[in-house]
């Protein structure tokens, strides 16, 4: 850990915590991630990402630390690492719509809907029976100004899980609209 704080240029202070870590613990993943906790709630957003990157090298198929990783990428405005960092998880976890979903969000966010729309799709492919995957496919068409897709996978949605109210509610909004 003081390797990771020295890299990152980290104070003092910060130092002396990770050193304290070390002594109470084994430097373990879970410690990292905890100590990775802390540097990004005390803005240090860089020594997050340092030390987080090497806990993923020394463990590449912890999700736990890589979803942190993607989290402080994201955080920091580096949105194409987020999503090489998210790809690099799709092909270790294949039947895991975590990834997919973290790939839509990054699209989404930069209003990248096709793209945002397919990885969805993808996720649907693996967990067709997942009424929030339609619903996430339909809030997306909508943004994309598919109206009649985005009502399709709505009410593909409501078929799966008839007990959403509210979406029942917006989709006959957007129906009488």
């Amino acid at each position: 850990l003081r390797d990771a704080e020295e890299e990152a240029g980290l104070p003092a202070a910060h130092t002396r915590f990770g050193a304290r870590i070390q002594k109470l613990h084994q430097p373990d993943q879970l410690t990292g991630r905890l100590y990775a906790e802390h540097l990004v709630q005390t803005g240090n957003r860089d020594a997050a990402r340092t030390l987080l990157s090497r806990l993923l090298r020394e463990q590449p198929q912890n999700r736990a630390i890589r979803r942190e990783l993607v989290e402080v990428l994201l955080a920091q405005g580096r949105g194409d690492d987020a999503l090489a960092s998210v790809r690099s998880g799709q092909l270790l976890h294949r039947f895991d719509t975590e990834w997919l979903l973290l790939e839509a969000r990054i699209h989404s966010g930069r209003d990248q809907f096709a793209e945002a729309i397919t990885a969805v799709q993808q996720a649907l492919r693996i967990r067709p029976d997942d009424e929030r995957l339609h619903e996430l496919l339909g809030r997306l068409r909508l943004r994309a100004n598919s109206r009649d897709l985005a009502l399709a996978a709505f009410e593909e949605a409501l078929q799966l899980q008839p007990n959403l109210p509210s979406l029942r509610e917006y989709v006959e909004f957007l129906k009488a609209s």
